[in-house]
């Protein structure tokens, strides 16, 4: 597993949805730093680019590596990825 600890200890006894809802919550519970950090973050990055909007052009190929410039820096991992993409999408309501 990804994390260290677990709230419910999963054997493999157990009936398949109780194994699979003590998984869950036993992820829920590691990955909720992480979690936290990426929603925080996808906020913070909405409001400054609400205010302060990237220039797209027209050109598919430079905006591709402009995207890469701006987000490697930031260096979220998978769980944080989608959150900020959230914050980032032009598609969240303000």
């Amino acid at each position: 597993m990804a994390f260290g600890s677990e709230v419910f200890h999963v054997e493999a006894t157990m009936p398949v949805w109780q194994q699979i809802i003590f998984s869950a919550i036993n992820w829920l519970d590691g990955m909720k730093i992480g979690m936290s950090f990426g929603v925080a973050f996808g906020a913070l990055l909405h409001t400054i680019l609400k205010y302060y909007p990237l220039k797209i052009g027209s050109n598919l190929c430079l905006n591709s590596v402009w995207g890469a410039l701006v987000g490697v820096p930031a260096g979220v991992c998978a769980n944080c990825s989608v959150p900020v993409a959230c914050g980032v999408s032009p598609l969240t309501p303000a």
